[in-house]
């Protein structure tokens, strides 16, 4: 489940928040969180493997600029999830994120590892750029120990003995 102090942070109906890998564990999940609340949401990424209703997709890749205005038009907010096995991000994320600014994106959010500290490597520069550059910002830090519950035998389990709270 997504908090909804996260959801809260993309609460503008006006323009369209954007999730880079919404195909991936936590972009699908805020993606698909956003538009049950009738948020518009562009999702955007290398293949359109994700059919959300009342989403829109663009094609965005890190590494191709030429993809970087269509994914930006109409849009001030912004997830952010790091290239896949890119161990120095900042040299494309930074580029992006300078341009989104200039493009009218007010709010950030970066998925980010907690046990890479601001000034940690791979995402650590990518973190300090946000918070030298961006109007508002966050960085989501997860352990990653919950991951295996969400979904699978565990999650199953779990589902067939919780009780709403």
């Amino acid at each position: 489940m997504i908090p909804d102090r996260l959801v809260n942070f993309f609460n503008d109906r006006h323009q369209y928040s954007v999730d880079y890998r919404a195909s991936g564990k936590t972009g699908s999940r805020i993606a698909a969180r956003l538009t049950q609340l009738q948020h518009p949401v562009r999702l955007a990424g290398r293949s359109n493997s994700t059919n959300l209703p009342g989403s829109e997709h663009v094609h965005f890749d890190w590494y191709d600029e030429s993809t970087h205005t269509k994914a930006l038009t109409n849009v001030d907010k912004v997830y952010l999830v790091v290239p896949v096995l890119d161990v120095n991000p900042a040299k494309v994320m930074i580029p992006f994120i300078e341009k989104s600014i200039h493009e009218g994106v007010k709010r950030f959010v970066l998925l980010g590892s907690a046990s890479v500290p601001a000034d940690g490597p791979v995402f650590g520069p990518v973190h300090q750029a946000l918070s030298n550059l961006a109007p508002e910002w966050t960085v989501l830090q997860p352990s990653y120990f919950m991951q295996n519950f969400t979904e699978g035998p565990a999650c199953k389990h779990h589902q067939k003995h919780r009780h709403d709270l």
